[in-house]
């Protein structure tokens, strides 16, 4: 008997529909950094409901270990792709419609693409505050450092003679701002290797 999976014969859930069900669309930022001036659905028909900045602002952020994402993107557009309005309609073809009637007044900023540049001093911010989540996954002691894209710094010691401890610092640095999920956040990015180095060496340059 052949796998229905490998027939396409297979129902998923994508592929129910039941009676009320609506349909829904989410319009997103073309911009990597973008400051959202405003967000008009005044051309939406009565028969969908929508979801704009103004509407989720009271929600405040959320995260796992950094509270860094909204429901939708408040203010600024964060990466290419951050939600910008969420909207149902009782079809497919209405949701199209109505996504297309949403107007979006960008402002575009400048971003950053580099891990390394992110961490430089005066690098454009990608959050200007950073908050700890108060949760499980926060398992470790989070380190935002305020005023930089690092989000959390520690050292790792290791070595059994104190005197020949080699340290080594690393970072996770907001940067490269596009969505990596979900990321939420989904702008953070790891610094390892070579580039650890390099964030490293600059320390040490700079005392």
């Amino acid at each position: 008997m052949i796998d229905r999976r490998i027939t396409g014969s297979v129902t998923y859930s994508q592929d129910v529909e039941l009676d009320g069900m609506l349909h829904a669309r989410i319009l997103r930022s073309p911009y990597p950094h973008a400051r959202i001036r405003s967000v008009g659905a005044s051309g939406v028909p009565g028969s969908c409901v929508v979801l704009t900045p103004a509407d989720v602002r009271g929600y405040g952020r959320y995260g796992p270990q950094i509270q860094d994402a909204t429901v939708l993107a408040v203010d600024r557009a964060l990466y290419a792709g951050d939600p910008v309005a969420a909207l149902a309609a009782p079809t497919r073809r209405e949701a199209a419609e109505a996504l297309a009637a949403i107007e979006v007044d960008y402002e575009e900023l400048p971003a950053v693409y580099d891990p390394v540049e992110a961490a430089e001093p005066g690098a454009v911010l990608v959050h200007e505050t950073a908050a700890v989540s108060e949760n499980d996954a926060a398992y470790f002691d989070m380190r935002p450092q305020p005023g930089t894209n690092v989000c959390h710094r520690f050292r790792i010691r290791h070595g059994e003679d104190p005197g020949a401890v080699r340290q080594r610092t690393r970072q996770r640095v907001h940067a490269d701002q596009r969505p990596q999920e979900q990321a939420a956040g989904g702008q953070e990015v790891q610094v390892h290797g070579g580039v650890r180095d390099r964030v490293a060496q600059r320390q040490r340059e700079e005392g």
